[in-house]
């Protein structure tokens, strides 16, 4: 199961907004932005590099993956904020969730 369309930036304009106005938390795979919106929800979008992950079958299982984490982990517990989640670095699996769990838990302080 996938996020729900209401918890994803979809747009280039909010992907814009996020990268000027967001604060940076970066990791060894991931680099996140992060930025409070307005709303009472919060939203995530999801940036994976062709340069990195060469092959379009792993750039999905990667987003899916991570959306998947996100969805079932995170999603009631951090509101309004606008996040987009790059993948800058291949790695195992794991160590990206880890990670991802790791650096979402520095944002939610």
């Amino acid at each position: 199961m996938a996020l729900s369309a209401e918890n994803r930036l979809t747009k280039k304009k909010d992907f814009d907004w996020v990268f000027r106005k967001g604060n940076a938390v970066r990791g060894n795979f991931l680099f996140i932005r992060h930025v409070k919106n307005t709303l009472n929800k919060p939203r995530f979008g999801f940036i994976i590099p062709a340069k990195v992950f060469k092959k379009a079958v792993d750039r999905n299982k990667v987003k899916r993956k991570l959306s998947e984490c996100v969805r079932t982990d995170w999603l009631q517990d951090i509101n309004n904020y606008d996040i987009v989640i790059t993948a800058n670095k291949k790695g195992e699996t794991k160590d990206i969730l880890t990670e991802l769990v790791k650096l979402l838990g520095s944002i939610n302080r």
